[in-house]
């Protein structure tokens, strides 16, 4: 089965997996909606988190011992080997194109990858401007390294008392907390995942659920810097089912 489509498809297309009722995939339209209407709602939210919960909760978080459970962080590995996977199958993608077309589903987990590593590429830029410091340090890195600005360097809030957005410092560890790219990632694939796939709604709904609950839970993330995350992950997530659903000349123009 080759990836082209009618031009029919760029709305609706059957279900990847042979469901009968046709899947609505985002349109460009959609995705343009996203990135304009998305950017203040994110921006508030996280506003919101900074000044009003995120050390609060924190902090309370870390009263209750909340934070103290190590098997919640077996939770945040999907999205550490998510990235290097999806750069190993870029290249094997590449090998299979070459000796002929491939099936839908390799092209829709091409575009996904595609996409995953451009939305990681973004989060490290975005680390980098905002500079913000973590919650806490939950990799026992040791003493924090100096930074490159006049800031002090935090090992974590919960460690050490100490809090900042240090714009454009986030090129050392301490500085790059916000947003959270396991969130991005995860969402960057999962959310289009369960568009073409309706079966694995529920139990990827879930697994995310979970996933993005132990990251704030265990003071690994600021609940602003999920925020973050996520609409980063929700773009880059419209924008590969945009890509999907465009017809073959759209794509190429």
């Amino acid at each position: 089965m080759t990836v082209s489509q009618d031009p029919a498809s760029s709305r609706e297309c059957a279900a990847p997996t042979g469901d009968s009722q046709p899947v609505r995939l985002t349109t460009w339209h959609d995705a343009a909606r996203l990135i304009l209407i998305g950017a203040p709602i994110a921006t508030v939210t996280t506003l919101v988190c900074v000044f009003w919960v995120d050390l609060p909760l924190a902090t309370w978080l870390h009263g209750h011992g909340w934070d103290s459970h190590a098997w919640m962080r077996w939770l945040m590995v999907t999205p550490i080997v998510l990235v290097p996977m999806a750069g190993l199958y870029l290249l094997v993608h590449v090998l299979r194109r070459s000796c002929g077309s491939v099936t839908r589903h390799e092209h829709v987990a091409f575009v996904l990858c595609s996409g995953l590593l451009v939305s990681q590429e973004i989060k490290d830029m975005l680390k980098r401007a905002f500079g913000r410091t973590w919650p806490r340090d939950v990799s026992d890195l040791g003493t924090a390294p100096p930074s490159a600005d006049c800031a002090p360097a935090s090992l974590g809030y919960i460690n050490d008392g100490l809090h900042s957005f240090t714009l454009f410092a986030g090129a050392t560890k301490p500085f790059q907390a916000f947003p959270s790219g396991s969130t991005s990632a995860l969402l960057t694939v999962a959310l289009p995942i369960m568009v073409l796939y309706p079966r694995t709604r529920l139990p990827l709904g879930v697994f995310l659920l979970a996933s993005l609950s132990s990251l704030v839970i265990t003071n690994t993330h600021f609940l602003g810097d999920i925020f973050g995350g996520v609409y980063v992950g929700a773009v880059a997530a419209c924008i590969c089912l945009a890509v999907l659903g465009a017809p073959r000349g759209e794509r190429s123009n």
